[in-house]
């Protein structure tokens, strides 16, 4: 029992050696300018207590890990983007690893789950399985538009016998500075309202509504009304703005993403 739980508690890295442009499987080599492409890949389990039958925490994590010209920052990116969720990896300064931050917030991680169940299961021995708690993120790199990477990180986290929890979040990095691309960036001064009724008017379209009214009488946006999310990705003709489970709409209807063409917002954008 003692040699189980030790190999529980161990956290294997493995960085997979094979070099790739894309992980997505374009080769487009003018869009990333040298910029190579791995992965590490993180799994690792801990028991709440040393119980034969105490509830178990398995981690699973996968994100790329950058080679080339600009690396550092692009990995920087990378950690404190935020697709790491909780967001520990604000806390780092610019010299930390992507093998080391990663090995980090699984312990982190697992540290927070302990505080925060070990007292109810003590008091509730006979419920074990309510208190099993499973992390798996797998993020990839893709570039859909020059000199950008973007990170798409799905999380799944599954516990207290509810329904998992699905995020998926994107970030996109100018390969060049390293810096997170924002809409603010790339739109005009004072964009928001016109940007936001073609979102809104694009959504109505999927949901057969006549205006936001109706779509929040189909509980769409119910509640909040409609706005612009962070969480979208750049492609050479359009962005694709992602609203994650749960965030506008009822679970059943799941994640709900939006293509809009760049010819639709051609007067918003900067020159």
């Amino acid at each position: 029992m003692r040699d189980f739980i030790k190999a529980a508690l161990a956290i294997f890295v493995t960085i997979n050696t094979a070099t790739i442009l894309l992980s997505c499987g374009r080769s487009d080599k003018g869009r990333l300018n040298g910029i190579t492409i791995d992965s590490i890949s993180v799994d690792t389990m801990t028991m709440l207590t040393q119980r034969e039958d105490a509830p178990i925490c398995k981690i699973h994590i996968s994100v790329p890990i950058f080679k080339g010209e600009n690396a550092d920052k692009l990995n920087r990116a990378l950690l404190t983007s935020g697709v790491l969720l909780p967001d520990y990896m604000a806390i780092y300064d610019s010299t930390i690893n992507v093998k080391k931050a990663v090995n980090d917030f699984s312990t982190r991680y697992i540290e927070d789950y302990k505080a925060c169940y070990k007292p109810m299961y003590q008091s509730d021995t006979e419920h074990a399985d309510l208190y099993n708690h499973t992390y798996n993120l797998n993020a990839k790199a893709f570039s859909f538009r020059k000199n950008t990477i973007t990170i798409v990180g799905t999380t799944i986290i599954e516990g207290g016998g509810t329904h998992p929890v699905k995020q998926t979040l994107a970030r996109n990095i100018d390969t060049e500075t390293g810096r997170i691309i924002s809409l603010d960036s790339i739109f005009i001064h004072g964009y928001e309202t016109k940007l936001l009724n073609i979102i809104t008017t694009k959504i109505c379209e999927i949901f057969d509504a006549k205006d936001k009214e109706e779509l929040s009488s189909k509980l769409i946006f119910a509640g909040t009304g409609p706005y612009i999310t962070d969480n979208y990705i750049l492609y050479d003709d359009k962005i694709m703005f992602i609203y994650c489970e749960d965030e506008i709409a009822p679970h059943d209807i799941g994640e709900i993403r939006v293509d809009v063409d760049y010819d639709d917002m051609e007067k918003l954008i900067r020159e």
